[in-house]
C-alpha cells in the first residue's frame, strides 16, 4: 500500500524508546580479517578481498564462467568441493591443481570432514578440468579483467578497460582521473577499480596468476576477422557467449550496442 511504502523510506521516530545506541560497524571482515570498505554514496560496508573464504565459492564460479575464463569442467559442484576441501583458497590456486590433488587429496579431505565422497570427480573429469584450466591461460585481457571480479566491472566495462590499457600492471597504476574521463566508466566504477587494487590479497592473487602463466597483457590477435566488429541480435543457433568467443578467437571484436563508430 502507499502507507507501507512511505514507512519503508523513512525513519519511524515514534517507535523509538530512548534505549537506542549508536551502531559500531566492524572495521574488518569476520571471515578473512581484511579491512572493510564503504564505497562512496553506499550505505554498506564491504570486504573487497578476492580470497575471502565466504565469497570464494561464488568468485570461483564467476572466474570459470563462459564469459570469463571459460574453464570447462569447473561448475558449481566442483567449485563447492574444491573450496570445502581447501585445495583452493583463492582463484589463483586453480592453476596449481594436479591430477593427484583432484583424485587423492580432494577425496581424502572431503571424507575426513564426514561428507560424501564426490563421485563426479573421477579420472576422466579430472583430466577434462585440468585441460580446461590450461586452455584458459590464453584468454584475452578483457576476460581476465572481468574474471577477477572487480565490483561494478561487468563484461562490457571490462572490454572498455582493456581498450584503455595494455596490461593488468598498467591498470593497477593508472591514474583515477584517466579512468573517470573514459566514456562508460566514470567516477563510481573508477573508484571501485582503484580500491580493488589497494587490497594486498588481491595483488597476491594477480601475482599468482602471472606466475602460473595466465596471459595478463594485451596481445595482437590475428585471424580472418581481424579489425571487424560484430554485434549479435535476435535468436542464435548457439549460445550468445559461445558465438562471441568464436569471433574473438578469430581476431574479431564484439560489442553490445551500435555506436557512431
Amino acid at each position: 500500500s502507499a502507507a507501507s511504502d512511505v514507512y519503508k523510506r523513512q525513519v519511524i521516530k515514534e517507535a523509538r524508546t530512548g534505549k537506542e545506541r549508536p551502531i559500531d560497524f566492524p572495521t574488518t571482515c569476520p571471515s578473512c580479517g581484511s579491512r572493510l570498505v564503504r564505497l562512496q554514496e553506499e550505505a554498506a560496508w564491504r570486504c573487497l578481498n578476492i580470497a575471502c573464504p565466504v565469497q570464494l565459492m561464488e568468485r570461483l564460479k564467476h572466474f570459470a564462467s563462459r564469459r570469463a575464463m571459460d574453464i570447462q569442467g569447473l561448475g558449481g559442484r566442483t567449485a563447492t568441493v574444491l573450496v570445502l576441501s581447501k585445495l583452493i583458497e583463492d582463484v589463483g590456486d586453480i592453476y596449481y591443481l594436479t591430477e593427484e590433488m583432484l583424485l587423492k587429496d580432494l577425496h581424502s579431505r572431503i571424507e575426513a570432514m564426514g561428507l560424501p565422497r564426490p563421485t563426479f570427480i573421477g579420472e576422466l573429469n579430472a583430466r577434462k578440468l585440468l585441460k580446461g584450466i590450461e586452455e584458459s591461460k590464453n584468454r584475452p585481457l578483457h576476460r581476465v579483467i572481468y574474471a577477477i571480479g572487480i565490483r561494478y566491472v561487468g563484461y562490457t566495462t571490462a572490454t572498455l578497460i582493456a581498450d584503455l590499457v595494455d596490461s593488468i600492471d598498467e591498470l593497477i597504476d593508472i591514474p583515477i582521473e584517466r579512468l573517470e574521463e573514459t566514456p562508460g566508466i566514470g567516477p563510481k566504477i573508477a573508484q571501485s577499480i582503484k580500491q580493488f587494487f589497494t587490497i594486498p590479497e588481491n595483488i597476491k592473487v594477480i601475482e599468482k596468476l602471472k606466475a602460473a602463466g595466465v596471459r595478463m597483457k594485451k596481445e595482437e590477435v590475428g585471424g580472418p576477422l581481424k579489425d571487424k566488429i560484430f554485434l549479435f541480435t535476435g535468436a542464435l543457433s548457439i549460445p550468445r557467449d559461445e558465438a562471441k568467443n568464436k569471433v574473438e578467437a578469430l581476431g574479431g571484436k564484439c560489442v553490445s550496442s551500435v555506436s557512431k563508430k
